[in-house]
């Protein structure tokens, strides 16, 4: 993906329009390979599933037969917990059950300490993997699209301030979103400015249904999943001595 982003940052290209300097994408719509959206659904899925395979193992290890029932419970509000917990954790150690509950969406971010270290724990990961699992498994694959994030450091050639032509103040704009032929990226009312902007070309989830949950690049959030996950099956081994 970021070799993928280099490439189509080659196509944009710096214009004069009437009194302001743009900076312009002129090439191509992108159009990600959507063998990147089978994979990505297959990394969801494993990671949703593996949540599941610990609570299995949790049962086991606590003596217990697992039954059909058994996985790990995501919910959003208190008020489900304790059919949530009935069902789908019969079997595990209460200890375990009261561990996996403070690991739900309903709980503020918790800095859990563990016989292992420090494990730093955002509980909405969950719920974000929950969403995009669920939606790749029963509805379709996810859409993933290039965007513009904007632009990052502002370089200036050798280092210096630029010369400027006049003492008004410098004003710019800029768009983020979908990237598309023809679109202006950013742009200054000074012609002479020498900017030399790097903007940030990202790959991202389209999902109408989740605009709140996916804002980050799709290998932040499932970079977000893995660390949620590992944390879950550390902090759980490490309470339970397993």
């Amino acid at each position: 993906m970021h070799s993928f982003c280099g490439k189509i940052k080659r196509s944009i290209k710096t214009n004069d329009e009437a009194d302001e300097k743009q900076w312009t994408y002129w090439g191509e719509n992108p159009i990600v390979p959507i063998s990147w959206s089978v994979r990505t659904g297959e990394v969801l899925y494993n990671l949703r599933s593996a949540l599941d395979h610990l609570v299995w193992q949790l049962v086991l290890a606590n003596g217990q037969r697992p039954n059909r029932n058994n996985q790990f419970p995501i919910v959003n509000d208190a008020s489900e917990w304790n059919n949530s917990c009935r069902r789908r954790l019969n079997g595990i150690s209460d200890r375990s059950k009261q561990t996996i509950k403070h690991l739900q969406p309903f709980n503020p971010t918790l800095v859990l300490r563990t016989d292992s270290g420090v494990c730093p724990f955002d509980a909405q990961t969950f719920r974000i993997l929950r969403e995009l699992s669920n939606i790749d498994k029963h509805r379709y694959l996810h859409l993933i699209i290039v965007t513009t994030g904007g632009i990052g450091p502002i370089e200036f050639g050798e280092n210096q301030p630029p010369r400027r032509t006049s003492d008004r103040p410098l004003t710019g704009k800029g768009q983020t979103g979908a990237l598309k032929k023809g679109k202006v990226l950013f742009s200054i009312d000074d012609l002479q400015q020498p900017l030399s902007p790097e903007f940030r070309i990202q790959i991202k989830f389209e999902s109408r249904q989740m605009p709140d949950l996916v804002v980050e690049t799709v290998p932040n959030v499932l970079r977000r999943c893995l660390q949620a996950v590992r944390g879950a099956e550390r902090l759980l081994r490490d309470r339970n001595g397993y």
